[in-house]
């Protein structure tokens, strides 16, 4: 019954947005507050232009004061992705997610706020099954200034310099998702949460700070250090997913990461550290942008519970010749056995980004073993 009223709601929001001024970024809510469009802060959406960067730095804030209006303060990002394992040949299609999303400033002070709920989150399984995991949150968190410093505190990605949940891609770059296993627990879930990577959500706590350097309200130093716990926040829709993905948290943390990185303009340089107990992650990452032009390079070194050090190397280049379509590939890379590389391929095209957005994007895996297509359509409003 749950999972209908969720569904009812979504259509409200749907209806009231074709009724009224449709958004057009994707945080839409933006759009409408200012008046604006979704070019003024993305490249594409959801890539991030240099004033969308300088929004972010702001907590969600223009420079000066323009004006505003009252509206609903949300979001709504709606797909339906299809999968065909090409090894297998087994394909299957799905709607595999509702996304409510609001954020902004907490009032008038310094402090803001950001939350991503899916009432709808399913995916295919490796076995080809149905996952469902909805009502879980992407991200819910709220930023408290503290001097010259910031503290959050929320469930959250654990790594800022490249926010992979602004992917034009519909994978994740490896050196960012391969994560670290923990210590074992007395439910293969909650084992599943003790684990880390640097792209995972995870309740944590957050401390940090921007050096300012530049004309640029994105532009300096940031250095942070984050403290992330196994669990999930979530709010179960289903009996299913209560019994099999329901809340859970537990005290103990699994480390501290520490990340500290330069940015100017849309590229950037820094490094990464994730200690833990028996565990322990080493990165460093460049971006660079050039025009259309945008590279990131990722490389990094982990030790796992058992001793063994792993590398994982992640390479992407993008082209995002008009503000409706991108073009880019990945290679991943990963040390150990049975581990080969991945060439991942993809096309990302959008229309009309003007008052809102319809999204189609294809991505194959070429890889040993591995070889799938993915495409997903949907639609941001």
């Amino acid at each position: 019954m749950r999972i209908y009223l969720a569904a009812a709601a979504l259509l409200a929001a749907v209806l009231a947005v074709f009724l009224g001024q449709p958004p057009a970024q994707a945080v839409p809510y933006f759009a409408r507050k200012y008046s604006t469009q979704c070019s003024t802060c993305h490249v594409i959406p959801p890539k991030l232009n240099q004033n969308g960067e300088d929004f972010l730095a702001r907590g969600y804030r223009f420079a000066g004061e323009p004006d505003t209006k009252r509206t609903w303060p949300f979001a709504v990002w709606a797909t339906q992705r299809a999968q065909w394992d090409l090894q297998r040949d087994r394909a299957r299609s799905l709607p595999n997610r509702v996304e409510i999303i609001s954020g902004g400033p907490v009032r008038k002070t310094r402090a803001f706020y950001f939350v991503e709920w899916l009432p709808v989150s399913q995916e295919v399984g490796g076995d080809g099954g149905r996952v469902e995991r909805h009502g879980r949150f992407e991200d819910i968190f709220v930023s408290l200034p503290v001097g010259p410093l910031y503290f959050t505190i929320g469930q959250f990605r654990q790594i800022t310099q490249v926010d992979v949940s602004r992917r034009l891609s519909l994978s994740e770059p490896l050196a960012f998702s391969a994560g670290l296993a923990g210590p074992r627990a007395l439910s293969s879930r909650l084992t599943g949460l003790r684990s880390f990577s640097l792209s995972g959500r995870a309740p944590a706590v957050r401390l940090s700070h921007q050096w300012h350097r530049g004309t640029r309200a994105g532009d300096g130093w940031y250095n942070l250090m984050t403290m992330p716990f196994s669990g999930e926040l979530v709010i179960p829709l289903t009996g299913r997913v209560h019994r099999e993905r329901g809340f859970e948290f537990e005290l103990r943390p699994k480390g501290v990461l520490f990340e500290s990185y330069y940015r100017h303009g849309l590229s950037s340089i820094g490094g990464h550290a994730f200690l833990g107990s028996r565990r322990h992650q080493l990165g460093l990452v460049g971006a660079y942008n050039l025009g259309p032009w945008f590279s990131t390079v990722a490389v990094g070194r982990a030790r796992e519970r058992t001793g063994r050090w792993h590398s994982r190397v992640s390479w992407e280049n993008e082209l995002v010749p008009w503000k409706w379509a991108a073009f880019g590939f990945r290679v991943d890379d990963r040390t150990g056995p049975n581990r080969p590389v991945a060439l991942l391929p993809y096309v990302n095209l959008e229309f009309p980004v003007t008052a809102y957005t319809w999204r189609l994007t294809a991505e194959h895996r070429q890889q040993s073993r591995a070889r799938q297509w993915l495409l997903e359509f949907g639609i941001v409003f």
